[in-house]
């Protein structure tokens, strides 16, 4: 088996932003993953759109040595690899820099999946001097409308903040250094 991935992009002037010293982080996590396993996937192309993270490859490569990890936050992504699965079942996946880098403050934040809502695709980050950001990124994936403060949308931005501090800052501990 040999997986592919990188732990983020750059933005490089992507997002009206000037070079990597602009660039603010949640816009550039979104990296692909390549599996390549021709005796266990074959050797025809197929392109897997269910958001992973670089959690899920610990717990995958310990499945398919036949072992466990039972506290590790990722899931095993064996049955999306087979094609068994299109979905993995989670609502979200977290995403953090909790220091801060450059001129940019320590953010955390959340991505939906389609178990979350199958028409959408939401990406929330909450900053630590207090920004935040909302995108529909069906609608807009390069990020360029932030649409935290539209009235439309309050009750979205009430719940993923809710949701991002009950099930991960609150109960994990999550604080921002320096």
């Amino acid at each position: 088996l040999f997986l592919f991935t990188a732990d983020n992009g750059y933005l490089l002037g992507d997002h009206r932003m000037p070079g990597i010293g602009g660039k603010k982080w949640p816009h550039a996590v979104d990296v692909p993953l390549y599996a390549w396993w021709p005796r266990m996937l074959g050797r025809e192309r197929r392109v897997v759109r269910e958001p992973v993270s670089n959690v899920d490859v610990a717990v995958t490569v310990c499945a398919l040595a036949g072992c466990t990890l039972p506290d590790a936050d990722g899931l095993d992504l064996g049955p999306l690899l087979s094609g068994e699965t299109g979905r993995l079942g989670r609502d979200y996946l977290y995403t953090e820099l909790l220091h801060a880098w450059e001129a940019m403050p320590p953010w955390y934040g959340l991505v939906t999946t389609r178990a979350y809502d199958p028409q959408a695709v939401w990406q929330y980050v909450e900053y630590a001097d207090g920004e935040r950001e909302l995108y529909d990124l069906r609608g807009d994936p390069f990020r360029l409308r932030n649409v935290v403060d539209a009235a439309r949308h309050a009750q979205r931005v009430a719940e993923f903040h809710e949701r991002l501090h009950r099930e991960v800052i609150e109960p994990r501990g999550v604080r921002f250094r320096g």
